[in-house]
């Protein structure tokens, strides 16, 4: 898989930022962006934004290993899905917001970027209204 090639030389251990994963595994994005717009195309937005979401979180926990904490695979992901969200147009806030949610994931950092995105599709709500 492509994620893989992002943490091939990333140490899972120190991923303690989720900015940090994001700015490591952003350029091999807009290479692989293509096919996550295709899958949004094929199926229900919905279903596509839990394959997306439970397929990275299950692909970084394999990566990772036993040693790695949950909170920090969280991390991790959070920092793919914000390299997702700032290269495939395709996948809306609402769509990764509703992803994150079918994880059942307790951990402050996945709750934080819950709450960021639930901000952000307000936000654009309210410009729609506009």
């Amino acid at each position: 898989m492509f994620w893989r090639r992002g943490l091939a030389e990333f140490d899972l251990g120190l991923a303690k930022q989720p900015t940090v994963v994001q700015e490591k595994v952003q350029p091999i994005f807009p290479k692989w962006a293509f096919l996550l717009a295709e899958l949004y195309k094929k199926c229900d937005v919905l279903t596509a934004a839990d394959i997306v979401v439970s397929s990275l979180r299950a692909g970084v926990a394999s990566v990772a290993g036993a040693e790695v904490s949950e909170a920090t695979i969280d991390c991790v992901l959070v920092g793919f899905l914000m390299a997702i969200r700032a290269e495939v147009e395709s996948i809306s806030d609402e769509y990764l917001l509703v992803g994150c949610r079918h994880l059942e994931s307790s951990s402050k950092v996945m709750e934080g970027f819950i709450v960021f995105l639930e901000e952000e599709d307000s936000d654009e709500d309210e410009d729609d209204d506009a």
